[in-house]
């Protein structure tokens, strides 16, 4: 659920996402919900994480670097 100043919405999870870092809700909208369906049995789930070593673009801005 978001939730903003037109109301609270439901929104699929394939149409809340436009680009890389990027969502269909508007500035003032706050996801208040969400709804993961379970598991089945034979099924499973991972995280990677696929950055830099964490703070290197900050390092090199901070020394004049560049962007990265």
């Amino acid at each position: 659920m978001v939730k903003g100043p037109d109301g609270e919405h439901s929104i699929p999870v394939l149409k809340s996402i436009k680009d890389y870092l990027f969502t269909a809700f508007g500035p003032q909208a706050v996801v208040t919900e969400v709804h993961v369906p379970s598991l089945g049995s034979k099924t499973g789930w991972s995280y990677k994480k696929f950055t830099r070593q964490v703070g290197t673009l900050g390092r090199r801005l901070a020394a004049g670097g560049g962007s990265g």
